[in-house]
């Protein structure tokens, strides 16, 4: 009994962790790792109990709210909310979502489309993959992906704004956050974003890197994926995002409704700049279309670098039009070619398996104490 009650301590202490609104900060692939664990020891203590012990059984609905945490964070295909150290894909673990789903009714089962077809993951843990097996033989009907709605999620906690819908015949999902820059497996992301069509993030996260000593050493942001250089966010004079609990966004509007969103936030905290009194990103999701709009105020001209990033190659069209093509979809966006001028860059990036890749940023440039973006984002 010494033995359990010290357990339940721990897994107290583990959801402790969670804000009440369910999210996972650290990204899905750590709520499968997390949750996913919690789920097995509360479902085993549960059975030796008889049932007298219920890890579950949650007055505040805070349990039922992580839960539901995957299917909030899919953004299209199998593309979800990549924030923090997250791949940008993701599948999971069938007989777990059936489980829960079958604790927690309301939340449903996830499209077929979205669960794994391996039981054992990449490490070949026994425990989760044992388990699989025989709560997959529980699994019901999974939801056919056309019966997927329209839907928006804000998560207040992690300041995580996620749309998805159907546009034109194209599945399109959009997702930004605001939140801090001392997050669990943090990431100097603030304003970040993602734009996925048909499954294929093109404006994207990209995700957790390799897993080295500099990865969780001083020099962590120096890497492409964890510093505010490896996301779609403002350079301003040169400078990067910091990292700090007192780097954090502050969020002036937050709605959404069925295809809709506007997410509007100041993260002018996150940067080193002497002068810089506000920078406001604002974002309109509607009907599968992007607009975003950044204002700058400070006291001395900035020299200010919009960036976005894509594992699919950009290309400039013409003045003030871009495309970016994945394999299956396209992303067409416009911005003022009178104010910024775009250039295309390559950057190595090494992937969590070690493996390298190439991946693409467009850079906006323009120099002004006052400044006002807007860029517009079309799926093709």
């Amino acid at each position: 009994m010494e033995i359990t009650a010290r357990m339940i301590d721990a897994m107290d202490c583990f959801l402790a962790g969670y804000g009440d609104d369910g999210a996972c900060p650290e990204g899905l692939s750590y709520w499968n790792y997390g949750f996913g664990f919690f789920a097995i020891y509360a479902d085993a203590l549960h059975r030796r109990t008889g049932g007298h012990i219920d890890l579950f059984e949650d007055p505040t609905g805070k349990i039922e709210e992580i839960a539901r945490f995957p299917h909030r964070v899919h953004l299209s295909g199998t593309a979800i909310a990549a924030f923090a150290d997250s791949p940008p894909t993701h599948t999971l673990p069938p007989g777990l979502v059936a489980r829960l789903s079958r604790r927690f009714p309301g939340i449903g089962m996830l499209p077929e489309r979205l669960l794994d077809t391996e039981p054992v993951d990449r490490l070949g843990r026994w425990g989760p993959a044992l388990r699989d097996v025989v709560w997959a033989n529980e699994l019901p009907a999974p939801a056919p992906a056309s019966a997927e709605p329209d839907c928006g999620t804000y998560f207040p906690d992690a300041q995580w704004m996620i749309v998805r819908t159907r546009a034109d015949g194209r599945e399109v999902g959009f997702a930004a956050k605001g939140g801090h820059n001392e997050e669990p497996h943090n990431h100097n992301d603030l304003g970040s974003f993602i734009v996925a069509v048909d499954g294929e993030p093109l404006l994207a996260e990209l995700g957790t890197g390799f897993y080295n000593g500099q990865y969780f050493g001083p020099d962590r942001y120096d890497i492409l994926c964890t510093g505010s250089q490896g996301h779609s966010v403002p350079l301003l004079n040169g400078t990067v995002q910091r990292a700090s609990r007192q780097a954090a966004a502050r969020v002036l509007a937050a709605e959404h409704a069925p295809g809709h969103a506007l997410f509007r936030l100041d993260i002018s905290r996150a940067y080193p700049v002497a002068g810089l009194t506000s920078l406001v990103r604002e974002f309109t999701f509607t009907d599968g279309r992007l607009t975003l709009r950044d204002r700058f105020d400070a006291e001395a001209p900035l020299d200010i670098t919009e960036r976005f990033i894509s594992f699919a190659p950009i290309t400039v069209t013409s003045p003030g039009e871009v495309l970016i093509q994945g394999d299956t979809a396209a992303l067409r966006l416009y911005y003022d070619a009178t104010a910024w001028q775009a250039r295309v860059n390559d950057h190595p990036h090494v992937r969590h398996d070690a493996t390298g890749t190439t991946v693409h940023s467009l850079d906006l440039r323009h120099t002004g104490a006052t400044a006002h973006f807007e860029l517009q984002a079309h799926p093709v």
